[in-house]
């Protein structure tokens, strides 16, 4: 390899340089992509990410998204037939050759020079993440039978009117446009947690006096798909759902969202290993999107700076608000976290069509007032099926000062 193009980023400019003017100089042709795959009997697709890799202001970005270089080279040549000057397709050859040798040299594969590449460049990573998400959304759809159009977890946080130190939870959980894609492969879901496991797992907290009684809320009449079909198998601590309706077509889909309220469920200041709080969740399903929301009421004292965490928990296991080993399984995210406002006026979703009427019904049947709440939100496409995520805030000790 040359040393003029020994960088990436040398290389990103010598690439959109090169093929960008034999894709120029093809002739009777514009760079429009159709008319380029009829004039050079090319795969569309391959044309259409040719053209548009080396029109991107950022070489790193050309080299992330540019067609691997048997494929460049079968454009090059296609194009030399066409009648392209031989000049302009021996530079595009250098060029194509040197793209093969530093992935082949440096990096060994594709994938690992576009997730080397990707790390210091903020939009190529998110391109290479959101790729890397959506073939394992894919895979694992595939392999599970199942997979759903949206993941909703809603937490809704409010004083206790009764202790002042503690506070209200309730949420909105589940899948919506939920659907089965073998007929093999019964698919089970975790829904809700009982006041047994909570105390169990805070054993240093002062319980005394804390009634934990968890109310369902029906939300089934806001849902736009019909409910899943599920069989029930009570396990205590909690209800396994079964879904393994029979095959349909393509119209055979379902909603399995529900409603809660926890009186007394979460501290509003700190007991010793505590330092966050907020909305934990781990889809059931293969998810096309996440929708991870945190509500809480002005005089919970949140603050405004929400963060996002991403968790590998088939290293340690789940990662709590309180564990140890916070950061020994965290994997790093780009979050970007939306604040909804006040008065939870603006809290659409698009997958799910009636989400804002669910909230405002469940907040009513556990007695809270919308326009006193504040909201955050995460969104997550194709969310890594069996990673935790987490929106939460520090959380204040006694004296006031957080975590």
């Amino acid at each position: 390899m040359s040393k003029a193009i020994s960088t990436p980023k040398a290389l990103g400019e010598s690439l959109q340089v090169a093929i960008g003017q034999v894709l120029e100089q093809v002739p009777g042709c514009t760079l429009r992509p159709t008319d380029l795959s009829r004039k050079l009997g090319v795969s569309r697709a391959i044309v259409s990410r040719a053209i548009s890799a080396v029109k991107k202001e950022n070489a790193i970005e050309t080299l992330t998204s540019i067609p691997g270089p048997e494929s460049l080279r079968t454009i090059i040549l296609a194009a030399s037939v066409a009648g392209v000057c031989e000049e302009e397709v021996q530079a595009a050859i250098q060029a194509i050759d040197s793209f093969a040798e530093m992935i082949r040299e440096q990096f060994g594969t594709r994938t690992a020079f576009n997730a080397a590449l990707s790390v210091d460049h903020d939009d190529a990573r998110e391109k290479f993440e959101q790729a890397s998400r959506y073939q394992i959304y894919n895979g694992m759809s595939q392999m599970l039978g199942v997979q759903c159009k949206a993941w909703v977890s809603c937490t809704i946080l409010f004083p206790n009117k009764n202790n002042p130190a503690m506070l209200d939870r309730s949420s909105i959980f589940g899948a919506s446009g939920l659907r089965r894609l073998r007929p093999d492969m019964p698919t089970r879901l975790a829904i809700g947690q009982g006041p047994r496991k909570i105390i169990e797992a805070f054993p240093d907290r002062n319980m005394t006096g804390i009634h934990l009684n968890r109310k369902s809320i029906d939300i089934s009449s806001y849902c736009v798909h019909p409910q899943a079909p599920t069989i029930d198998i009570d396990e205590g601590e909690r209800m396994i759902k079964v879904f393994s309706p029979p095959m349909g077509d393509k119209d055979s889909v379902y909603d399995l969202l529900s409603g809660a309220y926890l009186p007394n469920a979460v501290p509003l200041c700190v007991w010793p290993r505590l330092t966050r709080r907020g909305n934990i969740v781990t889809p059931d399903v293969p998810a096309a999107i996440l929708n991870l929301d945190l509500m809480f009421h002005r005089d919970a004292s949140f603050g405004e700076n929400p963060e996002a965490f991403v968790y590998n928990v088939g290293l340690t296991g789940t990662a709590r608000f309180d564990a140890k080993n916070w950061e020994l399984n965290r994997v790093a995210t780009d979050a970007k976290i939306q604040s909804l406002g006040v008065g939870l006026e603006n809290i659409e979703i698009n997958e799910v069509a009636r989400y804002p009427e669910m909230v405002h019904h469940v907040c009513k049947e556990a007695g809270y007032e919308p326009s006193e709440f504040l909201a955050y939100r995460w969104r997550i496409e194709y969310p890594v099926f069996g990673f935790q995520h987490m929106l939460a805030f520090p959380v204040p000790n006694p004296e006031g000062e957080q975590q």
